[in-house]
C-alpha cells in the first residue's frame, strides 16, 4: 500500500474524468452491473455471461476485454515486473517512484477507455 503522501499524488494523475472512474472502481461504486443491481437498475450479469460484473471481473477476467487487458498486463510487467492485480491497478506500486506510478496510471486509464465500458473520453495516446 502506498503511504498517504504517495496516495494523494497517485490519485491526481491523468485527466479528471479518468480519475473519477478510477476512484469509483477503487471504492466499488461504479457503473458496473454488480453495483447497478443494488439499485434494481439492472441484473448483476456481465455482458459476457458471467454471473456478476464486479470490479475484479472487469479488470482481470472479462473475456470481452482480453485484448486491452493483455496490452495492460504487458505494460504493468514492463514497468513493475508484476502480473496484473487489482491492488497495483487501483492503488499503484508502493515500491516504485512517482514517475512509474504515473505510467501505471496512464496505462490503467487507457485500459478503461479502450474497453468502452464507461462513457469516457479517450486517454490513450
Amino acid at each position: 500500500m502506498l503511504r498517504a503522501r504517495h496516495h494523494q499524488t497517485y490519485r491526481r494523475l491523468g485527466n479528471r474524468h479518468s480519475n473519477i472512474l478510477s476512484c469509483r472502481l477503487r471504492v466499488g461504486w461504479c457503473q458496473l452491473n454488480s453495483t447497478l443491481a443494488k439499485f434494481n437498475i439492472t441484473t448483476r450479469t456481465c455482458a459476457c455471461g458471467a454471473a456478476s460484473e464486479t470490479v475484479t471481473h472487469f479488470l482481470l477476467n472479462c473475456p470481452l476485454h482480453t485484448a486491452a487487458r493483455q496490452e495492460l498486463a504487458a505494460t504493468v510487467h514492463r514497468l513493475v515486473g508484476q502480473s496484473l492485480s487489482t491492488g497495483v491497478l487501483l492503488h499503484g506500486s508502493p515500491g516504485h517512484n512517482a514517475s512509474t506510478n504515473q505510467n501505471l496510471s496512464d496505462a490503467f486509464h487507457c485500459y478503461i477507455s479502450s474497453t468502452h465500458r464507461f462513457k469516457a473520453p479517450s486517454t490513450c495516446s
